[in-house]
């Protein structure tokens, strides 16, 4: 997680600009946000050895490419202890087919997004993934059918406001 930092309102719109527009140039970034290009670029660099900016990524539409079927996973767990605990979440992050997992307040313990080629392989990480634990895991599996929203970071860097350091 990056450390609070100052961000003032042109970080702020360089922020955005980079949301929305990765593969900008560092001349068309400064004058997206009405900076001469050496200050600019001296902001984006801070931003980013801050860990603001975690990276540049491309948005892949895998399904142009591939069938793969995706899967929301509840999970509740009893009879463990919190290094068996850290062993489940490890082996979750080391999952290549485990797209996203979050730990949860409340019934549910975490919930997890899978993406696999078909039911099978799915059943195939969930049988690895929980067999492997000393604890007991009791889930639910909800195939999903389609996307109605999934994440947009520049709709919420709109919502958000700067903060200052604390």
């Amino acid at each position: 997680m990056a450390l609070r930092i100052k961000i003032d309102a042109i970080d702020w719109k360089i922020l955005k600009v980079l949301a929305g527009r990765g593969r900008i140039t560092k001349t068309e970034l400064s004058e997206a946000v009405a900076l001469s290009a050496t200050p600019c670029h001296e902001r984006m660099r801070r931003l980013e050895e801050s860990g603001v900016i975690a990276g540049y990524r491309a948005e892949v539409d895998l399904s142009a490419i591939s069938s793969l079927v995706y899967f929301i996973t509840t999970i509740r767990i009893s009879d463990y202890e919190f290094a068996q605990v850290k062993a489940f979440e490890a082996a979750c992050i080391a999952e290549p087919a485990i797209l996203e997992c979050i730990s949860v307040l409340g019934e549910t313990d975490y919930v997890m997004k899978t993406a696999t080629l078909d039911f099978e392989e799915y059943e195939s990480v969930v049988t690895r993934l929980f067999r492997s634990q000393s604890f007991t895991v009791h889930y639910t599996t909800h195939p999903v059918s389609r996307t109605l929203k999934s994440y947009d970071q520049l709709g919420l860097l709109d919502r958000c406001k700067p903060t200052r350091a604390r």
